[in-house]
């Protein structure tokens, strides 16, 4: 099974907030936020406290973040 792409241009839309406020808020560079959204670096493999930081910025879960609830959601539909 293939991960889904990550949520957080979606999620950061949905907060209202623009890269450069987003990465104030979870302390990381406006270029991090934008490649992860394009997805030239790779969300899922960040560390957990990033994960955590961008999360609480984005007021979701971290499954949310990287589309983890998406693959359960799949999962338990075809059992």
């Amino acid at each position: 099974m293939t991960l889904p792409s990550n949520n957080l241009r979606a999620l950061r839309d949905r907060a209202r907030l623009s890269q450069s406020e987003l990465a104030a808020k979870a302390g990381v560079a406006v270029s991090r936020i934008s490649h992860w959204e394009t997805g030239e670096r790779s969300l899922i493999q960040s560390n957990g406290v990033m994960l955590l930081q961008l999360s609480t910025a984005l007021q979701c879960t971290v499954g949310q973040l990287i589309g983890a609830e998406t693959i359960l959601e799949k999962t338990k539909k075809n059992k």
